[in-house]
Formats: C-alpha cells, structure tokens, sequence
C-alpha cells in the first residue's frame, strides 16, 4: 500500500471529486441529446401541433378516397397504392402497369394525398 502525504491525499481527492462531477455532467448531455435524438419525430409532431389521436389507417378515407378516383383520369384507375407519409398523413398513387419501349415493366400514373 501506498501511503501519502496528507495534501497530496486531499489533492487526490479533490481530483477525483471534480472528475466524477465532469465525467457525469458529460454522461447526463449524452442521455439527454440521445433521449432528444430518438423521440425527436415525437417532439417534432409535438412542437407543431400535429397530435393525431389516429393512425393513418384508421381515418375515415372512403369519401376522399371517391372524391380522388372522380378526379383521376380513367386510364390510371387499374391500381391504388395507398402508404403513410410524413405525421400521420396517407399518400395514394393511382397508376397503370405498362412495360416501356424497352420491354421493361413500368408504372405510369397520378399521385395524391389523403
């Protein structure tokens, strides 16, 4: 065992008081900015006022969903694809399967939101 002089015992001391209050204060930014980074859509939707108390696909769409496929050209009308965009919001893609000039499949068509 190492024994030391008393004021060099106290230095150690103060040394490792303030290191551990350094060492923790950096720990508590990385848990802070990791918490603000991974719940950062939340807080996002949170700040703007986008709180939806439905998912996307539990809104009521068969009126709009009416409403686009009137205003789509009947060329178009062979397919919908329907997905989830930005804060709860649905996309739709009314489109056609065609193959180009070159022989490789293709879709053509108009795109919406809900």
């Amino acid at each position: 065992m190492v024994h030391l002089k008393k004021e060099e015992t106290k230095a150690m001391v103060a040394v490792r008081g303030w290191s551990g209050i350094l060492l923790g204060l950096l720990l508590y930014a990385v848990v802070l900015t990791g918490a603000v980074a991974v719940f950062a859509h939340e807080i996002g939707a949170w700040s703007a006022g986008h709180l939806a108390t439905r998912l996307s696909f539990q809104q009521p769409i068969d009126a709009t969903m009416r409403r686009l496929t009137a205003q789509t050209p009947p060329h178009y009308r062979e397919a919908v694809n329907l997905f989830e965009i930005g804060d709860h919001g649905l996309g739709v893609f009314f489109h056609r399967h065609q193959t180009n000039a070159k022989g490789v499949p293709a879709e053509k068509g108009v795109p919406g939101q809900l």
